[in-house]
């Protein structure tokens, strides 16, 4: 596995890049948004892990580079101030996986960990807005692809249907049965969404991702 860690920390990045370098084969570092782009051209990565607030840069502006790269790392992005606001913001670019500042190694481990075992039966492909359930290919629709990357984003949290419809629709005024239609297809589409979405009656959705 090769994981680029990207803040402009020096001495966290350091640290956290030592730390690693016992689990993981190949660790490298950068500190700076243009560093990290050098990097990410000249080095293929199954993991960046960045920071979101690179100084003046944003660090979302890694993973819209990221979109012209033949195969696309995940990404998963550390932040002081985790929100289901900024994860709406992060899933539009193509963010994987939140870690909150601070952290203890452990918890990076785990959910790298986790992140390898989904890879097995519930595999998600960005770029095609394809995923690979029990050995299944399924296509879905763009919409489709964002609102199961949120749930799996927030899994174990209660999503409301006012937070899918910011994050599909924004500022515009859709049907109100818009997001049930498009949950109704993902559960018709793949068996583990269906076995593992709990409907909360008048609040919305709490996706465990147990499979």
């Amino acid at each position: 596995m090769r994981i680029l860690v990207v803040d402009d920390d020096k001495r966290f990045a350091d640290q956290l890049s030592l730390n690693l370098k016992n689990k993981i084969s190949l660790v490298n570092t950068a500190y700076s948004y243009e560093e990290a782009i050098d990097k990410i051209s000249t080095t293929p990565y199954d993991i960046i892990l960045q920071d979101y607030d690179l100084g003046i840069s944003n660090g979302l502006n890694i993973v819209e580079n990221l979109k012209n790269l033949k195969e696309s790392p995940k990404v998963i992005l550390m932040t002081s101030y985790a929100t289901k606001e900024l994860a709406i913001k992060s899933i539009n670019y193509g963010v994987d996986k939140f870690i909150e500042k601070p952290f203890r190694i452990k918890e990076l481990l785990s959910l790298i960990e986790v992140d390898e075992r989904k890879d097995l039966n519930f595999k998600l492909n960005p770029r095609d807005f394809k995923v690979i359930d029990k050995d299944k290919e399924i296509k879905l629709t763009e919409i489709e692809y964002k609102i199961l990357n949120f749930m799996i984003l927030n899994r174990g949290d209660l999503i409301t249907k006012k937070e899918l419809h910011n994050l599909i629709y924004k500022n515009d005024v859709k049907a109100r049965n818009a997001i049930n239609t498009h949950i109704t297809n993902l559960k018709n589409k793949i068996p583990s969404f269906s076995e593992n979405l709990e409907t909360i009656r008048g609040q919305g959705y709490v996706f465990q991702n147990n499979s």
